[in-house]
């Protein structure tokens, strides 16, 4: 289906999604990074707790059916990515403020475990219908410069709020402690509540949504598809193994390698940087061997990256 947009409008509206984009990374990297990581070992997260926390991302994830099946039936996109990111990100003021709530440290940990849940609970849902809304608005002539450009801006910004949160909760102290999280999680919350205004304004998709699509018909077909179902199973595997190991990458180097959150955070500006000069190569080398060679390889590779982080200590941190 041919969509005609006009280009001053359609500049507008990408500049749009473009700010959106970098307010909502900026909130997600104080309420998804370290120093929510550290925040729930401050109040004594154990192990278990932490693989709780980590594995609520992936618990939740079903739910992008549901807006796929609103989507389905007609819905339009806005509302539906309006309303889950209000709660998605909204919710976070309960950290903000927990440490002044006259609670014990186990009643706080349990609070902060149901902001989680119910942030990524309407997270989900959220994420399909924005992803939906972005292949119907976007042009495919573009689609690939514009988020390639989008996606510099966000990373950008995502790693200046999780320098600058780790940074000040560092400074601030122990002695500060419910001040520093106050501020960090109050500009996050802040944040979100501007992008949940600028998603408001977002464009209608261009297109009427699709009705014919049934979910069980859907998946039934993904399982016999030979091809996919055998992505899908390696999509199960490595999101089992990203599952097991990923929550406690963080607790290792706050606990264990005696990382501050500034050391970490810096940690992540390495990689950022890193992924910025790559790209090129690696987009080259998709054109030449293909994408699944690629994959596989990095895949590979990154599966060695947990023995290099298990051979670390307190006096041995360089390997990472």
């Amino acid at each position: 289906m041919n969509v005609e947009f006009d280009r001053g409008q359609l500049k507008h509206d990408l500049n749009l999604c473009t700010w959106e984009g970098c307010l909502a990374q900026f909130h997600l990297s104080i309420a998804a990074g370290v120093v929510f990581t550290g925040f729930a070992i401050k109040l004594g997260a154990d192990e278990l707790m932490l693989g709780l926390l980590g594995s609520l991302p992936f618990l939740f994830r079903p739910l992008q059916l549901l807006s796929a099946y609103l989507i389905s039936r007609g819905v339009r996109h806005r509302p539906i990515f309006v309303w889950t990111s209000t709660v998605h990100r909204m919710v976070w003021v309960v950290p903000a403020v927990l440490l002044f709530l006259p609670l014990d440290s186990g009643s706080r940990l349990m609070l902060l475990l149901f902001t989680a849940a119910v942030s990524y609970a309407f997270a989900a849902p959220l994420e399909n219908a924005w992803v939906s809304w972005s292949a119907d608005f976007v042009p495919v002539t573009i689609r690939g410069r514009y988020f390639g450009t989008r996606n510099i801006f966000t990373g950008a910004t995502g790693l200046a709020a999780g320098l600058g949160a780790a940074g000040l909760v560092d400074l601030l102290g122990e002695d500060n402690l419910a001040l520093g999280h106050l501020i960090v999680f109050g500009a996050a919350v802040a944040a979100g509540a501007v992008s949940v205004y600028l998603l408001s304004r977002y464009p209608s998709s261009p297109r009427s949504n699709r009705t014919e699509f049934n979910i069980f018909q859907g998946l039934r077909d993904a399982v016999d598809n030979d091809n996919l179902r055998r992505f899908l199973f390696a999509v199960v595997c490595w999101n089992f193994a990203l599952g097991v190991g990923g929550p406690f990458f963080l607790p290792h180097a706050l606990n264990y390698l005696g990382f501050s959150y500034t050391t970490i955070q810096a940690y992540c500006v390495i990689v950022t940087v890193a992924i910025l000069v790559t790209n090129r190569f690696w987009g080259r080398a998709m054109d030449r061997f293909g994408a699944r060679a690629v994959l596989a390889t990095c895949g590979v590779v990154l599966g060695l990256f947990p023995l290099v982080w298990s051979a670390t200590g307190p006096t041995l941190t360089w390997p990472v």
